[in-house]
């Protein structure tokens, strides 16, 4: 005897467009809005950062990127003032540049 007879029933009738709008719509609802910052906090980021920076230490950076967030690290290559971003070289080589406006987070590890 089947028992899930009912979800295999209804799986089948849904067209792929359906499936791909649930999906997309259980994709947004995982969507977490960017957190507001005030200036003493973006202040100490900037601290880590530049000291990341001059001495060469790794940090532990989080970024929002639409709505979800990722954590990387590595130590700081470059600081650029005009487009407000950094460049993060990771342990594998991987380079990333980061605005500093997606920065949630930064520490020393």
């Amino acid at each position: 005897m089947i028992r899930d007879r009912n979800n295999i029933k209804w799986v089948s009738m849904m067209l792929p467009e359906h499936v791909k709008m649930a999906k997309e719509l259980f994709h947004d609802l995982e969507k977490e809005e960017k957190p507001e910052m005030d200036e003493m906090r973006i202040e100490e980021l900037e601290q880590v950062i530049l000291k990341s920076y001059a001495d060469s230490v790794p940090i532990a950076v989080t970024v929002w990127e639409d709505g979800f967030f990722t954590d990387c690290s590595g130590t700081v290559k470059k600081i650029d003032q005009i487009h407000l971003k950094m460049t993060l070289e990771e342990k594998s080589g991987f380079v990333r540049n980061i605005q500093f406006q997606y920065i949630t987070d930064a520490r020393s590890l």
